[in-house]
């Protein structure tokens, strides 16, 4: 994310960003825990500002939130479902405990409780960001939740990011856990978005 500087090594020369360290997929994080690399969280939480307020940005990924404790994962297909005895008002308070004072009304939240359990269809065609986002989420979602993130980090709405560009996990997760929320928790740690082995 952000302006980007090349750093030469003896053998190649790559791109370094702001969080070109960092460990946001769990298959970076297996390999630092392969190499034996401490990793570090950062504390605190990070914030965004956006039509004259500030709300903490959602712990996940680019604005969706990674919530484990409402899915569990199917032994033998490693598919992430919803838990049986989860309810509509479990998934709220975790959704609202997740994202606390994002600017949301309360048809808003309706619309995410329900997204593990729409058909999974839904958005399935989704080419940019924005596409999977309001058809899962809902537009006003993505309006006043992932548009202020991503442009802030891509400079470009939801509209003009291409999937897999902004999240390359994301189609195929979907495809096998069949629901935003699902694949997000699946495949991304909370907390650990922004985490990095110590030293870089």
């Amino acid at each position: 994310g952000g302006l980007l500087q090349p750093i030469r090594f003896p053998h190649a020369t790559v791109d370094a960003a702001a969080e070109c360290w960092t460990l946001p997929h769990p298959e970076l994080a297996q390999i630092a825990r392969n190499l034996a690399l401490p990793i570090h969280s950062p504390q605190g939480q990070s914030w965004i500002y956006t039509n004259h307020q500030s709300f903490p940005i959602p712990n996940g990924s680019i604005g969706i939130p990674a919530l484990p404790e409402l899915f569990h994962e199917h032994p033998t297909t490693g598919r992430w479902a919803l838990r049986s005895d989860a309810t509509p008002a479990d998934i709220e308070a975790a959704l609202r405990n997740n994202l606390g004072e994002v600017p949301l009304n309360p048809a808003d939240w309706a619309i995410l409780a329900t997204e593990p359990t729409l058909d999974p269809t839904i958005g399935a065609d989704a080419t940019t960001l924005a596409d999977l986002v309001e058809a899962r989420l809902g537009i006003n979602y993505r309006q006043n939740i992932i548009d202020p993130i991503v442009t802030r980090i891509f400079k470009l709405p939801a509209s003009k990011l291409p999937l897999p560009m902004v999240m390359p996990w994301m189609q195929a997760a979907f495809r096998k856990h069949h629901s935003v929320l699902a694949a997000t928790a699946a495949n991304v740690t909370p907390d650990a978005s922004m985490a990095q082995p110590i030293g870089g």
